[in-house]
Parts: C-alpha cells; structure tokens; sequence
C-alpha cells in the first residue's frame, strides 16, 4: 500500500499515492494529524489556487498509509462565505477545533486571512460551520504558517509579507485569542521581515521561522 524506505533508526513511508488525490490539481501546502482514540487521520490543505478542495482528511491504516483508492473525505470545503479562495495551512487545538489561513496576495480582493472552524464530527454532508474569522487584508497578505497553543487559548499565525514594494517589509509574527479571534500582539522584534511557520511545545513556548528577503 505505499513504498517503503529505511535507513535506521528512520523509515520513510509514502502515507498517500497519487489514486488518493481528489483531483489532478490538488497542490497540498498545510499539514496535521487528526486523533480520536486508536483511529489516526491524514489532514492536508490543498492551496491550489483555481479549485482548491479546501481541508482533505484521509483515515489512515495499521500501516500508517491511506488505503489505495481512498480519495480522502473534505473536512473543510472551499465555500463563498468565508474560506474563499484556498487553505495554506492548518492547525488543531486540544479540543479539536480547526485553524486555517488563507494566503491571500494583491489581486485576491479583501478576504479572511485566519479562520476558525467546529471540531469535525465525521458528518461529511454536514459542513463545519465557522466560530471566527478576521479580515485583515492586505495587512496580513501571503500568511504562511499557523500553530494553536496546547495550553493557553491562542494561536500564532506567520506571516510573510508584502507592501507595496519590494523593499517595504511587512512581515509578522501575530498572536490571536482562540475565543473569540481577537488580535492579541505582533511578536516581531526584526522590523517586519518575513516570517514562514510557527510552532508550540508542550509547556507553551512559541518557535517561529524566519528569513530574510532578496530585497
């Protein structure tokens, strides 16, 4: 059901085949691990940009792989209410609940940039619906990257940046209130270069990447 490469103590397992794709225009960006009890579910984000699927789940084998033929189940669709154009990437808080960005770029038009959705009951005809969502765009344009903390309600959302030139940094690193979406504090301290993911540990420090532009 997948190849298989080890180099000890490593295996590397490929989890899906292109027969689990939902189309030939998926470009998966985003990427988590959905658990509930012994079952273990694949999440991606598909970012293509002309026909997303939104948020595709794949439940996942003894062997860690999807089944051959198994095309995955939208746990997110792409909608015209709130998430508009495509999911860049994704997180899941403790308690189930969905965060998702959408990285939105100059000819995109005002749109959400962060979203929150209900925790996934396995009800695919039942669409989630949606807690939260802020629109700062274009403050928030090409958002990268975002992680929901495990023990605090926040969560952190990279993004890279674009103003209206080249050389007119504008990249963040935002913190927002899982209640209620509030934004909480930009934690940049570079002078607005661009940020690329976040991530929390266990004891809720935050670690974010960075990088510098060609400009």
């Amino acid at each position: 059901t997948g190849v298989q490469t080890c180099a000890l103590p490593i295996c590397l397992r490929q989890v899906t085949l292109p027969t689990n794709y939902p189309d030939s225009n998926v470009e998966f960006s985003g990427l988590a691990l959905a658990a509930s009890g012994t079952n273990v579910e694949l999440w991606m984000t598909d970012q293509y940009a002309y026909g997303s699927a939104g948020i595709i789940g794949w439940q996942l084998g003894a062997n860690g792989t999807a089944a051959t033929n198994d095309p995955g189940t939208v746990i997110v669709p792409v909608d015209s209410d709130y998430l508009t154009q495509a999911p860049y990437d994704l997180a899941l808080d403790t308690n189930g609940f969905i965060y998702t960005i959408q990285y939105l770029t100059n000819g995109g038009g005002p749109a959400y940039a962060l979203l929150d959705y209900l925790p996934y009951e396995d009800v695919p005809e039942s669409p989630l619906e949606c807690v939260w969502a802020d629109a700062w765009h274009p403050t928030l344009m090409y958002a990268s990257g975002v992680a929901a903390d495990p023990i605090s309600p926040l969560v952190a959302m990279a993004v890279i940046g674009h103003c209206d030139t080249e050389t007119d940094p504008c990249g963040g690193l935002y913190l927002f209130d899982t209640i209620n979406g509030e934004y909480l504090a930009d934690l940049d301290q570079t002078g607005g270069k661009p940020y690329y993911d976040v991530a929390w540990d266990s004891v809720g420090n935050l670690y974010a990447v960075g990088g510098v532009t060609n400009a």
